[in-house]
């Protein structure tokens, strides 16, 4: 059985997301904030950042993009691609790696100024600057998204990526309405009864 290391609201969420719709066979461990620091953990990623998978030979494997497509290697058949040859993989990759790369390091600015300048009347400005990144990223993946998933009709791994980081946007002052098919999508994802059953297992979690 593999065990999945995952925080609320973060990418892990993608990960935990895509082993319930493969129906794998998966334990999961929701890290409370802190917890990714403790020794315990920097044992299993060293870099105390989520998500991290222990496979059941004791392997490890960090990072969405890899865990992501991991489990579209051993369930493809729960995420038909438009194509299954070396250029379909390949496309699935792209996506995932701007996603990772692009989207996803594009809201660091504007969540977490700190990282960039530690004098606080900077803020404001890197996270102005982070917010005009984020539009023009998110209005070309708008512009590029037919819907009614990443790649059409069909669900596939980069499917959960994409909710994490609508979620993540929804949260900015940009919001959702700028950018209606990714509104949509997110809309869809929501009513989803993996990720129901996934987002459940993160309330669970929360104190009273």
């Amino acid at each position: 059985m593999l065990t999945l290391y995952s925080m609320s609201e973060t990418s892990a969420l993608a990960v935990h997301i895509a082993l319930e719709w493969a129906e794998f066979s998966y334990q999961v461990k929701v890290l409370a904030g802190g917890d990714n620091n403790r020794l315990e953990y920097l044992q299993v990623s060293p870099l105390g950042k989520v998500p991290a998978a222990i496979f059941d030979d004791g392997k490890v494997l960090t990072e969405t993009t890899a865990l992501l497509t991991y489990v579209d290697a051993q369930r493809p058949e729960y995420f038909p691609l438009p194509a299954r040859d070396n250029f379909g993989r390949a496309k699935l990759l792209e996506t995932l790696s701007f996603y990772a790369t692009e989207l996803h390091g594009a809201f660091a600015p504007y969540f977490w100024p700190a990282r960039f300048h530690p004098d606080q009347d900077e803020h404001a400005v890197l996270q102005a600057v982070g917010c005009e990144r984020l539009l023009r990223l998110f209005d070309l993946t708008d512009d590029h998204f037919t819907g009614p998933y990443v790649f059409g009709p069909c669900r596939s791994v980069a499917d959960p990526y994409l909710y994490v980081l609508t979620r993540w946007l929804s949260r900015t002052s940009l919001g959702l309405d700028n950018f209606p098919l990714l509104s949509a999508f997110k809309a869809n994802m929501d009513m989803d009864e993996g990720v129901r059953r996934v987002l459940s297992a993160y309330k669970r979690q929360r104190p009273d």
